[in-house]
């Protein structure tokens, strides 16, 4: 969802790219909840606990470390 909200919503650049900030997150978001509800039932409580503690750690600042990196918006172009 963020890969579309950026990039065909909030994106300042140019019209978005439908087939790739659109339509190939979602494929890649459909192919996900399909593994996840064909997982066992293990597997799906291990990744559910995967999840609160990831959630648990951005909530809580990440720990000791430096913080989130701050990457300039000119960088990124170069990689799109």
């Amino acid at each position: 969802m963020s890969v579309v909200s950026w990039f065909a919503v909030r994106r300042m650049a140019g019209p978005p790219v439908w087939w790739r900030h659109v339509l190939v997150p979602a494929l890649g978001a459909a192919v996900a909840v399909a593994v996840i509800v064909e997982a066992s039932r293990a597997a799906q409580v291990v990744g559910a606990v995967w999840l609160v503690v990831g959630l648990v750690v951005v909530v809580g600042g990440g720990g000791a470390g430096p913080g989130p990196v701050s990457v300039p918006a000119a960088s990124l172009r170069t990689w799109l």
